[in-house]
């Protein structure tokens, strides 16, 4: 499947807002739900939402290393989750 299918699939549009977070700091509590897909790398993209409205929260895959994707266009508290942006400019970049 294109990958701009995948993410119209989970966002609603072809794009998404993401932030890498090293899963050791992530928490994600309440009735969650997962799938897995191959993404066009051939890597396993696990995805991971609300079991009881669907929305997307957060995704993995091996290509991220110890980090996880959370999608923050769901979250309305996350403008104010303090971001070290002088960190985030040395991350590499992950295609999933």
């Amino acid at each position: 499947m294109p990958s701009i299918l995948v993410s119209r699939q989970t966002s609603g549009s072809a794009f998404s807002t993401n932030v890498l977070a090293p899963k050791k700091g992530v928490r994600i509590s309440g009735p969650v739900k997962e799938f897995s897909i191959k993404a066009l790398s051939g890597n396993t993209v696990t995805r991971i939402f609300c079991g009881t409205c669907g929305s997307a929260i957060s995704h993995t895959s091996v290509a991220f290393g110890d980090a996880q994707a959370i999608q923050t266009g769901n979250f309305k508290d996350f403008a104010s989750v303090p971001i070290d942006t002088e960190r985030m400019w040395n991350l590499p970049i992950f295609l999933t």
